[in-house]
């Protein structure tokens, strides 16, 4: 099976295209980025279906996007990207000589009620660009589906955690940045309430249920939810004491981004599933959980660059 991952270069493909590789099914993975290698495709989505060979995969991951923020700063580049990227995507794939698998990754932001869980039965209306952007493509994609010209199937993520590789503001995904900072003994500034749930899911878990809907032969649905976790900035806190971290509450204070606090209005707290059994495995053990692979992570850092841990009591 040879696969393709559309923004293969970015934070989550450029982590996904090593676990695909290591699959016995898998005799290739290809990445097609901006800022793909030597060994990719290096070029813009909106030329996607003239860049890529016709027969060059069986398989395309849709992960090219920018990012929230992003796309509430600038909804023109938003729409040319996430919609007219996926548009380009679908002409390769009607194109082929046989019916493509096309996984989209889409987004909790294409809700706007504020649920306390939103599931795959839950209608969507975005209060969002990025939300809007990413529901037209979901709708593209299912539709395609419908007609029979691709294997099309939605996958529909979380907030990453604990992701700290970022550029520019951490907007919504401000849990990672608080725990990131607080390991350092860093002061860091919280965007929302205190009191306001996120919905947080774990990269591992995010990438493992990526690879089971791209290489699954069928599935009970064709769009699924990663389920996730609801975690407000005060719940991290004291997850943080509770691991140890008693400085946590000195170092973190509110710094409200009005921007920011627009933009995630009406997201749902947490995502659900009305199919747990796809995903049963991959459910998180808790925030703590979560806290405690980012303190294996920042230790490697440290052990690497000779920086003194923040002090601990344990």
């Amino acid at each position: 099976m040879r696969l393709l991952v559309t923004g293969g270069a970015g934070f989550l493909g450029a982590r996904l295209c090593p676990l695909l590789a290591a699959r016995p099914e898998v005799s290739a993975v290809t990445v097609f980025d901006a800022a793909a290698g030597p060994d990719g495709i290096r070029g813009d989505i909106a030329d996607f279906a003239g860049l890529v060979p016709r027969g060059g995969a069986d398989v395309v991951i849709h992960a090219a996007a920018i990012t929230a923020l992003a796309s509430e700063a600038d909804p023109d580049r938003a729409w040319a990207i996430n919609v007219e990227g996926t548009r380009a995507v679908l002409a390769w794939c009607r194109r082929q000589p046989r019916p493509v698998r096309l996984l989209l990754l889409s987004s909790v932001t294409v809700f706007g009620a504020e649920e306390a869980e939103a599931r795959e039965s839950t209608r969507a209306a975005p209060c969002c660009t990025y939300g809007m952007t990413k529901l037209v493509a979901e709708q593209l994609v299912l539709d395609a589906a419908r007609r029979g010209e691709v294997d099309g199937r939605v996958l529909r993520l979380p907030i990453s955690a604990i992701r700290t590789s970022r550029v520019g503001r951490p907007g919504a995904g401000f849990l990672s940045d608080l725990v990131d900072h607080v390991m350092r003994g860093r002061r860091f500034g919280v965007p929302l309430p205190m009191g306001r749930r996120m919905p947080v899911a774990s990269v591992e878990s995010g990438l493992g249920m990526i690879a089971r809907m791209a290489l699954a032969p069928a599935l009970p649905a064709p769009l699924l939810h990663l389920p996730s976790l609801g975690v407000s900035a005060g719940e991290a806190v004291a997850a943080l004491v509770a691991a140890g971290f008693w400085q946590a509450p000195a170092l973190i204070h509110a710094e409200p981004e009005p921007d920011v606090a627009r933009m995630v209005a009406g997201w749902p707290q947490r995502l659900g599933t009305d199919y747990p059994e796809v995903s049963a495995d991959l459910g998180e053990m808790g925030f703590g959980a979560l806290i405690e692979a980012h303190r294996k992570v920042v230790g490697k850092v440290v052990g690497a660059t000779g920086i003194e841990p923040v002090t601990l009591r344990v």
